[in-house]
């Protein structure tokens, strides 16, 4: 589906276009049907489309400035997107892509969708110079997609908190 350049990474061309899908940027008209697809993963991933500030979180993958994306379209309709976060860190040396989310809607699964979109976003961190891509995953099928992939290297651990019920979660954080 890509092609390797000499230094080992793929090749990012700006539209990756499979037999059956294209991936290309998101666009400001794709927001409702990725917030449906993401909503397709559970309540924690359900957003209101008349939120300002669901509207504000998605603007920022698509003016891809630190927040990036890759939507994958099939017949003109958003069948998957994958976002993630182009950070340096404390060393101009250090780049890390930080992957935020990967969903395919249910009916276009079993495809290479879901392994097209994370490696656009490969080739894309090579192309960009990031030091490693952290990729997230609780899911036990996600998990086992992820074994799977000769490219992806298991390594580490996470731990979250979770605020307690009850506790403000509907924050205007681009002010804080």
């Amino acid at each position: 589906m890509s092609a390797t350049a000499h230094s080992g990474c793929p090749v990012e061309t700006p539209e990756l276009r499979s037999e059956s899908f294209t991936i290309s940027v998101p666009r400001t008209a794709d927001f409702a049907r990725v917030l449906e697809i993401f909503a397709a993963l559970g309540p924690n991933y359900e957003c209101d489309p008349e939120s300002s500030v669901a509207r504000s979180v998605y603007m920022n993958y698509v003016r891809g400035l630190d927040k990036r994306g890759f939507v994958a379209k099939v017949d003109s309709v958003v069948a998957g997107v994958i976002l993630f976060e182009l950070s340096p860190m404390l060393s101009r040396r250090y780049i890390q892509i930080r992957h935020d989310g990967l969903a395919v809607d249910l009916a276009y699964r079993k495809r290479g969708i879901g392994v097209g979109l994370l490696r656009k976003v490969l080739a894309f961190s090579c192309a960009r110079g990031a030091t490693n891509v952290l990729i997230k995953a609780s899911e036990p099928g996600v998990i086992a997609l992820y074994r799977s992939l000769p490219e992806i290297e298991e390594r580490g651990i996470y731990f979250y908190y979770t605020p307690p019920e009850g506790s403000a979660r509907n924050v205007d954080f681009r002010h804080s």
